[in-house]
């Protein structure tokens, strides 16, 4: 999928047409209409594609990218008795790129759901 798409409409297309060769893109992939400009053959219309932040819930962007947040948690309730600096420094030896403030908030939700997560 391309991050613009160029959408060229003849001159002389019906209005149906047009309007669906100018709506395809929208409808289909998620393209936003930039512009359209009046070209000798007819017009050309340019999208952007709409990022993936909006297709989601405010909680749930930016959310296990790269599918290993069940081996972070894993580790942290294996290892409840470390500091969150530890568990960081863990979790990169393993190539698991968690900050602090995720451990952090983790640590607290597991503690919260009544693991034997202790003060980290």
């Amino acid at each position: 999928m391309n991050v613009i798409e160029v959408v060229d409409v003849p001159y002389g297309a019906s209005e149906d047409e047009a309007r669906r060769l100018l709506n395809g893109p929208c409808e289909v992939n998620r393209y936003m209409l930039v512009q359209v400009l009046p070209v000798p053959n007819g017009a050309r219309a340019f999208y952007r594609l709409v990022a993936s932040a909006y297709d989601k819930k405010p909680g749930e962007r930016n959310g296990n990218r790269d599918g290993k947040d069940d081996a972070a948690r894993a580790v942290l309730r294996a290892n409840p008795d470390k500091s969150i600096r530890q568990l960081v420094d863990m979790l990169a030896d393993l190539d698991i790129k968690r900050g602090r403030t995720w451990v952090s908030n983790e640590c607290i939700a597991l503690r919260g759901a009544g693991s034997k997560l202790e003060s980290a």
